[in-house]
């Protein structure tokens, strides 16, 4: 079903968008295309699109607070989120939820309403919470 311009619907999803303070992104799969890469050596190369880092360091200027939490630890990432500015880049978090929960939202302060997530791991999204505003990237 889609919202028409001016309808209730819509005026609600707007009204939720402006209250956004807080994206937090998960990785393999948002930020990259989601598949693994090894170098000959055996190490893990992740692929970023550079249009999704102008988006994100646009975002930041904007006023939003920008999160990466990740299942891995890869120093992809760490340099990747470097180069854009975030500093709330999180890895190796087993449960992104109880993570948010337990102190990411109190430190930013923000509110439940004002944080949006995208991932592709389906495995947390049974475990979201009414507050959180979910998002799918293409193909999941």
């Amino acid at each position: 079903m889609t919202a028409r311009r001016g309808s209730r619907p819509a005026r609600t999803l707007a009204r939720r968008a402006r209250a956004i303070r807080l994206l937090v992104l998960d990785v393999d799969g948002v930020l990259t295309d989601g598949r693994l890469h090894y170098g000959p050596h055996g190490e893990e190369v992740k692929v970023f699109h550079v249009q999704d880092g102008l988006a994100l360091v646009g975002a930041q200027r904007a006023g939003l607070q920008v999160a990466v939490l990740s299942g891995r630890a890869s120093p992809a990432v760490s340099r990747r989120m470097a180069d854009l500015g975030i500093g709330e880049a999180h890895q190796d978090v087993a449960n992104k939820l109880q993570f948010l929960r337990g102190g990411l939202i109190r430190r930013l302060r923000v509110t439940p309403a004002q944080v949006a997530y995208m991932g592709d791991d389906l495995s947390d999204l049974p475990r979201l919470p009414p507050w959180v505003w979910p998002w799918l990237p293409p193909g999941v």
